[in-house]
């Protein structure tokens, strides 16, 4: 639902992270499903769920979740990892 943000940098990092986290998912959630929401309102946020098997609720981050995280931070925004009700990959950045 929505669309990739105007600014190139942002959706590239979108874009990014929808890979990895579409792996991660059927790879380690053995997911069917899962879920997008991008807006830009009066800020750029992506919302990824999927409806996988729960992980633990402490998620160990390998190279991907920790290179998204890098250059989430180096925008000054906010990433989130949350595994209950749903998993869910949350990405915040003020325009």
């Amino acid at each position: 639902k929505g669309g990739l943000p105007d600014d190139k940098e942002i959706a590239k990092l979108f874009v990014e992270t929808i890979r990895e986290g579409s792996n991660n998912a059927i790879r380690h959630g053995e997911a069917n499903n899962i879920y997008l929401e991008l807006s830009s309102g009066r800020d750029y946020r992506l919302i990824m769920r999927n409806d996988g098997k729960k992980p633990p609720e402490k998620v160990i981050w390998g190279g991907g979740l920790n290179t998204i995280n890098k250059r989430v931070k180096n925008l000054d925004g906010i990433f989130k990892v949350i595994t209950r009700p749903d998993f869910v990959m949350e990405i915040e950045i003020q325009k």
